[in-house]
């Protein structure tokens, strides 16, 4: 019954979608077919051996940059299956399987990274349904999803039409690093991406545009008793701070949330009582999905901290730690809605249950892996893991049995798109 639920679920998104929609490639048969029942089935079977290996995962300790021992263990997994997996500079691990013919090349990405400390303690405990711990739900989760996916594949034989790249990122936490490298060299040789990330539900088909600013005012100091009148580097930050937080946000009455917005993060300087300090440094989080508005908002906030540095008489110098750039509105992003890569996930989201009753099946926005192909112009988009919540705080945890739905996904979508090259 609830499959039957689930399929009428599908009709009813493609009778919703736009005249200008296309078909998406997924449907029952898809999930019928023979060797896609066998991989199912497989991961259905080992399922416990995924959960083991999904602890041992979130229990290597992988701060952005230091991924160097989940990256030799994931390559571990793949020598065993006998397949030969690549690395580059950066730390980036992938393997490719060979489709049987010239079809598109789909790629999955996983990011190995996690926001916690080398010493934090990522020990996992078991309850309830539930695996508690840093980093067990972000991005672990889809880790082992991945590696569970790709054992199943080449232990029940399935063959993808075009090639299938499963890749294991780095630094995605630090400004999605890793994947803008890997992307860099190999776009030319991508024709999809999914970006396994996030919670299972309505999938993110955007790109949330990202600036990590930083902010430095300098003059020479002074001891406190010489700081009259004296060019201050903290007084230019202080007024840099306020300003500009009275630069106005695109508030619109439909919106529920500005269609930009920034914070101040981090505020550094001087390393004495007695002391003008020679250098403060601020750090700024600027998000827009809006090319447009994060170009306005940059310009604002940068002219605001100049105009304070030159108020004070100090120097000011703007670097970018993370500069990614915008996907666009849900406006602009309605091709991407209305395309066969989407329209697919949508339906397989609704066909494994993926969807919680009330939700919108897809977001324009996002911010993971998928957003260095939306940015490309390639059909991109992020797919949930497995239901979760508290993804970056000690209390992280996630759900055991839901993470069966993020696997079953990464194989229909595959599926559904080796279908359409029939």
């Amino acid at each position: 019954m609830n499959r039957l639920v689930n399929m009428l679920i599908i009709i009813v998104i493609g009778l919703q979608m736009s005249p200008s929609a296309k078909a998406n490639w997924f449907d029952q048969k898809v999930a019928e077919q023979p060797a896609v029942k066998k991989v199912i089935e497989y991961l259905d079977e080992h399922f416990q051996q995924q959960v083991a290996q999904w602890i041992t995962i979130s229990e290597i300790p992988a701060p952005p940059g230091q991924e160097k021992m989940r990256a030799k263990y994931i390559s571990a997994q793949f020598r065993q299956l006998g397949l030969i997996p690549q690395n580059d500079e950066l730390g980036n691990i992938w393997v490719v399987l060979k489709g049987i013919k010239q079809g598109p090349t789909l790629l999955f990405a996983a990011h190995m990274d996690t926001v916690f400390d080398a010493d934090t303690d990522v020990k996992v405990t078991r309850k309830n349904g539930r695996l508690y711990g840093p980093g067990v739900w972000d991005n672990s989760a889809s880790v082992a999803n991945m590696l569970a996916v790709v054992e199943a594949m080449v232990k029940t034989g399935y063959q993808p039409q075009g090639d299938v790249i499963f890749l294991a990122t780095v630094q995605e936490e630090a400004g999605l690093v890793g994947m803008k490298y890997f992307m860099k060299k190999q776009s030319n040789n991508i024709d999809y991406v999914a970006a396994l990330d996030g919670n299972l539900g309505p999938i993110l088909y955007g790109a949330l545009g990202i600036y990590w600013m930083d902010m430095t005012f300098t003059a020479a100091g002074a001891h406190t008793v010489n700081s009259y009148n004296q060019p201050h580097p903290a007084k230019a930050a202080a007024h840099c701070i306020l300003d500009i937080y009275d630069i106005d946000l695109d508030i619109k009455e439909h919106q529920e949330t500005p269609l930009g917005i920034f914070n101040v993060g981090q505020v550094h300087g001087g390393k004495i009582y007695n002391g003008i300090p020679p250098e403060v440094n601020v750090t700024v989080d600027l998000r827009s999905a809006d090319p447009k508005e994060l170009k306005r908002l940059n310009s604002e906030i940068t002219q605001a901290c100049k105009s304070a540095a030159d108020n004070e008489s100090v120097s000011f110098e703007l670097s970018y730690k993370v500069k990614n750039a915008a996907g666009g509105t849900i406006n602009k992003m309605k091709p991407a809605f209305n395309g066969d890569f989407v329209q697919t996930i949508i339906s397989i989201q609704s066909y494994t249950g993926a969807l919680k009753q009330g939700q919108i099946p897809a977001i324009a926005t996002g911010s993971t892996d998928a957003n260095i192909g939306v940015v490309r112009g390639l059909p991109s988009f992020s797919m949930g893991r497995s239901y979760g919540k508290d993804q970056h705080t000690l209390g992280e945890w996630a759900d055991i049995a839901s993470a069966k739905v993020g696997t079953n996904q990464i194989i229909y979508l595959l599926a559904a798109l080796d279908a359409s090259q029939q």
